[in-house]
């Protein structure tokens, strides 16, 4: 909500025809919407509250208010006064009189104007005391105006408001006896107006409760005294000043000047100390440096490197402080008062930080020193750190995409000319059809499960539960994605997910598999390497010449995998005359993973070449997960909500290998 205490606003309407006593009635208002250049921010749609609450009618009714010429101020320029005025959920009405023919020149030129219908508008001259943002429509700010005067009314050219309308039809006294359809039809108008009138009322109930109900709840009012508040029949406008009276008696908020620093703030120091006692308290900062030192050689994206830039941030004099201790301070530091508060209390305020507050900055800090935010911020550290620390295998094997949103976003592969023509001489050359290319659509999914922190657990110093809940998450992320790669790999008995063509992704037709089955042996992975290598381009026009880089087994293979790609010879002619490994060295990546079991194995090209899997992630996510923060509703406390937009999916069947081993 916003006010303004000084500017006077003007709003059209239409001005009533005369009667013969030299009085006039007229619409000076029915709260339509009226665009506004130069009164906001930006422009915006202008709504004015016609309840009764939202309109301060003292002057209009007083018997005095002027009525103008253009909005001048001047006393030369009033032509008559406000008699009477009144206001209904249809709009605003009032009573002009002007002054004795011959009495003002201009009063009775403007008079007869008005008889003749040549002036037919009027404009209401007020002052705005409060507004709030009302949504938008067409693209354009709508701002509701809840609080305001009419000072004057004033006779002008061009109405704004399209709803205000002729009062009387003539300015004759004659007697006329009205037909029966002319009766029919004021009876039908009487009708309407009455259901416009009771809808109008109905809706203004409405907002009326509903307003109330969400100015108690922030102040958190209990139920009995909300709906007191609505059965009394008080005010909009009252209610929210009872709802923040009663906000601020128990914050006890000190309002300071703010300061103005120039570089790192104090405040920023201190919320850096915050963050630092908080980590260490934790007991998880050795992962926090750990992710801080792949920051520093660039392993990390700049949103999570910046993250972590401040964990060796010591916590200083704060140190050895309880959680609650912590927060009385950061609450102190606010302006607000803790003396004499309780600690369930103390807990409360806390977790709700500025939320509520009624001012947007107090005592020089910004919102972002709320102690719940500066938990948040250390919690996000410890989930990101445990995700990014976790020893997963997917991350060797996948390639990692970005993708735009949630739809299937498109990969294309173009295939090969393959061999030039010979153009003999005298001969023409000959066009060269354009190789059809492979759509393949990636697209992700989310995870996600809500973390909370409750008021006991600040209360009984538990930072501890907390972060080890924290660090969990950030492993079960990790350990999400692991899964979802092994479950996929190991459909249809280990030959991955059925493709657009309802063959597994290791087909015969693909010539993917080795269907020699051997051993794990110099002579097997040799095998193994020359059918990756024989793999041709989509248009089977070109070899690929792909090179293995990662094997993957089960874990009871791993060292014997290891051995084989280590070995200056080969240990399979054990025995015999020793014959160089024509192996060594082939994989750049030896994986063993507990998720598989048997013999069979699987050999992968480089992923940046000829990626056999891809793991598409959000477009901004940092491939990690994120964590959003709101006040508990159901329980006392802040609840996080973690999520991760990730699914891995089958790519480039080109680009891996299998053997089912012996």
């Amino acid at each position: 909500m916003r006010s303004l205490d000084s500017e006077t606003l003007f709003l059209r309407a239409d001005i009533g025809e005369a009667e013969q006593d030299r009085t006039v009635e007229v619409v000076w208002t029915t709260g339509a919407r009226v665009l506004k250049r130069y009164l906001y921010e930006v422009p915006s749609l202008e709504e004015l509250a016609i309840a009764p609450e939202n309109v301060r009618m003292g002057r209009l009714q007083s018997g005095t208010a002027p009525f103008l010429a253009d909005h001048d101020p001047s006393t030369s320029s009033i032509l008559g006064v406000i008699d009477s005025a009144t206001l209904t959920p249809s709009g605003g009405t009032a009573v002009i009189r002007f002054p004795s023919k011959g009495t003002n020149a201009d009063s009775d030129r403007v008079y007869e104007l008005v008889k003749q219908k040549v002036i037919r508008s009027v404009s209401v001259g007020y002052k705005i005391h409060a507004f709030e943002k009302a949504g938008e429509q067409d693209g354009v700010p709508v701002v509701r105006v809840i609080d305001w005067e009419p000072c004057e009314i004033s006779a002008v050219a061009i109405p704004a408001d399209a709803g205000a309308h002729f009062r009387r039809e003539d300015f004759s006294h004659k007697e006329h006896k009205m037909t029966e359809e002319e009766k029919k039809k004021l009876a039908e108008e009487a009708a309407r107006n009455a259901a416009e009138i009771a809808t109008r009322a109905a809706m203004q109930e409405r907002e009326r409760a509903s307003g109330i109900r969400a100015a108690c709840r922030a102040a958190q009012l209990d139920e009995v005294y909300t709906e007191k508040l609505i059965t009394d029949g008080v005010s909009l406008v009252e209610a929210r000043g009872l709802a923040m009276g009663e906000l601020e008696k128990r914050t006890a908020v000190q309002l300071v000047k703010p300061r103005i620093e120039v570089g790192v703030t104090d405040g920023d120091k201190y919320n850096a100390q915050v963050r630092g006692w908080l980590l260490e308290k934790s007991g998880h900062m050795e992962e926090a440096l750990k992710c801080r030192e792949l920051a520093k050689a660039g392993k990390l994206s700049p949103q999570h490197a910046k993250l972590f830039a401040d964990v060796d941030v010591d916590g200083g004099e704060l140190r050895g402080m309880s959680l609650l201790d912590l927060g009385k301070d950061v609450l102190e530091r606010q302006g607000q008062r803790t003396r004499g508060v309780a600690p369930p209390e103390m807990a409360k305020r806390m977790l709700l930080g500025q939320q509520f507050m009624y001012t947007e900055r107090a005592a020089g800090f910004a919102p972002s020193s709320d102690f719940s935010v500066l938990y948040e911020n250390v919690m996000h550290k410890m989930l990101l750190g445990a995700y990014l620390l976790a020893e997963t295998t997917w991350q060797r094997i996948c390639k990692t995409e970005s993708v735009p949103d949630f739809r299937l976003s498109n990969r294309f592969r173009v295939g090969s000319f393959g061999t030039m023509d010979v153009v003999k001489e005298n001969e023409e050359y000959k066009n060269k059809t354009m190789p059809d290319g492979l759509k393949t659509a990636i697209s992700t999914q989310t995870y996600g499960n809500i973390i909370g922190l409750s008021r006991q657990s600040i209360i009984n110093d538990d930072m501890g539960a907390n972060a080890d809940m924290a660090v969990r998450f950030g492993q079960g992320f990790k350990l999400t994605l692991e899964k979802a790669f092994y479950d996929m790999l190991a459909l249809n008995a280990g030959m991955g997910p059925t493709m657009s063509d309802s063959n597994p992704f290791f087909h015969a037709s693909r010539a993917n598999i080795n269907a020699t089955g051997s051993a794990l042996s110099v002579a097997g992975l040799d095998a193994d390497r020359v059918v990756l290598k024989r793999q041709k381009d989509i248009s089977n026009n070109q070899y690929l010449s792909l090179l293995p880089k990662v094997i993957l087994v089960a874990t009871e293979l791993g060292n014997q995998a290891r051995r084989l790609n280590t070995a200056p010879y080969d240990t399979d002619t054990a025995g015999k005359f020793q014959l160089p490994n024509l192996v060594l060295s082939l994989f750049k990546d030896v994986v063993d993973s507990p998720w598989l079991s048997g013999t069979r194995r699987y050999i992968f090209a480089d992923p940046g070449i000829a990626p056999a899997f891809v793991m598409a992630f959000l477009q901004g996510s940092g491939e990690a997960p994120f964590l959003e923060q709101q006040l508990g509703w159901r329980t006392d406390g802040i609840e996080w909500k973690a999520r991760l937009d990730a699914q891995v999916q089958a790519f480039d069947p080109k680009g891996a290998v299998t053997n089912a081993g012996t």
